[in-house]
């Protein structure tokens, strides 16, 4: 997904339903970003604590669902009714299990929670977390690597598998002896 494309809709009244931004007060946010022929959807609000958002967080999540998601056009299968996200973004701490429960909710949208936001938090700022949770994923590099035969490290290493071919019997090679070659051969190259 591209993240270029990322726009927030302050003043489309032809976007935002006029119900959001009433029972809101203007604190709610509405981000656009074309994909590909369809669009994705981004909501977004600011807290102050956990108290403030166990209050109004699933009103949020049901009023999108009856005010705008509900209008959205039929487009590509219902794909942009189901591309839809909203951030909750809190500058205290929120309770694990609060989130848990919050991001688990699988009602109208996907939801994210950020808390314990560090500075007071402006459009710009919101925009980068945005961009950072939902565009610019990284995957963890935290893989096993698989045992490697002996005939896979005699191919790596193609003279050594010469060498032992001519001067040693395959009965006498080990895996432990190949090791030592290897680490013999590996230090003698650096």
């Amino acid at each position: 997904m591209q993240h270029d494309n990322l726009e927030i809709l302050f003043n489309a009244n032809n976007e935002i339903p006029q119900e959001l931004k009433a029972d809101y007060n203007g604190k709610l946010n509405l981000w656009k970003n074309s994909e590909s022929g369809f669009n994705i959807y981004i909501f977004s609000i600011i807290f102050k604590n956990n108290q403030e958002i166990l209050d109004t967080w699933n009103n949020i999540s049901k009023d999108i669902a009856l005010h705008f998601q509900s209008n959205l056009k039929i487009k590509l299968s219902n794909i942009e009714r189901w591309n839809i996200y909203i951030f909750y973004l809190i500058e205290g701490i929120v309770e694990k299990q609060l989130i848990y429960t919050i991001e688990n909710d699988k009602f109208s949208a996907r939801k994210i929670v950020i808390d314990n936001l560090k500075k007071k938090t402006n459009i710009y700022d919101i925009r980068d977390i945005i961009i950072d949770k939902l565009f610019n994923y990284r995957f963890p590099l935290s893989v096993k690597q698989r045992p490697i035969s002996l005939s896979e490290k005699l191919n790596r290493y193609p003279n050594l598998r010469t060498f032992i071919e001519r001067n040693l019997k395959f009965s006498q090679i080990t895996t432990k002896s190949i090791d030592e070659l290897l680490t013999l051969i590996n230090n003698r190259a650096n």
